[in-house]
């Protein structure tokens, strides 16, 4: 006596991130049963890297404008974290000659600027990518040819490092988050785009500021209540009626780790939320994107003409992540806020 079995294929079910295998005597293993066991636990480490500790820079990766003997930029080897919480290891100095970069999107650039601008505003980008590798023989049929008798056994982790218009007054009615391969209608084929809009990243500093502005009152002072504090925390982003007086807000002192906990639970149950259905997910979904600002340039460039005479870094936009245990060993010696924050 026989049961019938369901053949396991690829294309059953669309992977879910929420799902893993369960695994049973019987259960018949296919492709799709692996790569839904992979979806499920990589989903879970990138979700982890994302909502935990946040994206950017971990380690290196910085860039610098070189002009002898030519213009170029050069980004030193390093480890950042994408917006999705992907890993991205750059293993070597990279480099980028600017005249290069101009020449070979020059058509796409004289589309965008009808007269060459005395600047140009460029990003330096790095995005996560995979590629398929160790080609191995596989099963195949009769008569068939040596490319479908193989197949890549492997992906591996890789990076690409972009050079995109920083193009933040562009006449595009849509922001873009994403370096464009085939940018959108009206927008000249070739050219890579980049906004660097970073809504969560503008957040965490607004919340930052906001918490470097209480100060411990004296007699004179009027104190917050503890439903100012969170209503300073929600007009971050959506403002509400009038604001108390201020900045700086005074707190009596025995109510700061109290009103601390109030701010950063607001922050958590109610801004962060409303920070990611902005950028277009769901609410506390990571955003789609995968890459990460490294730096802004500033291109200086002679008049008339396309031909680059200076360069100029600015990373302070620039997302990075602090290991814990920096932070720890700030605490355990009781490192004052730069600035006197209190």
């Amino acid at each position: 006596m026989s049961t019938p079995c369901q053949a396991a294929s690829p294309n059953l079910q669309k992977l879910n991130p929420l799902k893993r295998v369960n695994y049973t005597f019987g259960l018949v293993l296919g492709v799709e049963e692996f790569v839904q066991s992979d979806a499920y636990f990589l989903a879970k480490h990138h979700l982890e890297n994302r909502m935990l500790h946040g994206y950017g820079t971990c380690c290196g990766l910085d860039v610098t404008a070189q002009t002898v003997p030519i213009l170029r930029v050069q980004v030193t080897p390093g480890w950042a974290i994408n917006p999705r919480g992907q890993e991205i290891k750059v293993p070597e100095v990279m480099c980028v000659q600017i005249a290069d970069w101009i020449e070979a999107n020059l058509s796409a650039l004289q589309a965008w600027y009808p007269s060459a601008p005395s600047s140009l505003g460029l990003c330096v980008v790095l995005c996560y990518r995979e590629c398929k590798t160790d080609v191995v023989p596989i099963p195949g049929q009769p008569c068939t040819t040596l490319s479908s008798s193989t197949a890549p056994s492997r992906i591996a982790d890789s990076f690409e490092l972009m050079l995109c218009l920083d193009d933040t007054t562009s006449p595009l009615s849509s922001p873009i988050t994403s370096p464009l391969s085939s940018p959108p209608d009206g927008t000249p084929g070739g050219l890579c785009v980049f906004r660097p809009t970073q809504l969560e990243e503008d957040s965490i500093h607004a919340l930052a500021e906001l918490l470097s502005e209480f100060k411990v009152a004296t007699i004179s002072e009027p104190v917050l209540t503890l439903e100012d504090v969170e209503q300073l925390v929600r007009d971050l982003h959506q403002p509400v009626g009038s604001p108390p007086a201020g900045p700086p807000y005074y707190i009596n002192a025995a109510d700061g780790p109290r009103f601390l906990r109030a701010a950063l639970r607001t922050w958590i149950t109610e801004v962060r939320p409303f920070v990611s259905e902005q950028a277009g997910v769901g609410p506390c979904c990571p955003p789609r994107e995968k890459c990460v600002l490294l730096a802004q340039l500033t291109v200086e460039l002679n008049q008339p003409g396309w031909i680059a005479v200076g360069l100029t870094v600015d990373d302070s936009r620039r997302p990075f992540v602090v290991p814990t245990r920096l932070l720890e060993e700030m605490i355990l010696v009781g490192s004052a806020p730069l600035g006197g924050g209190s």
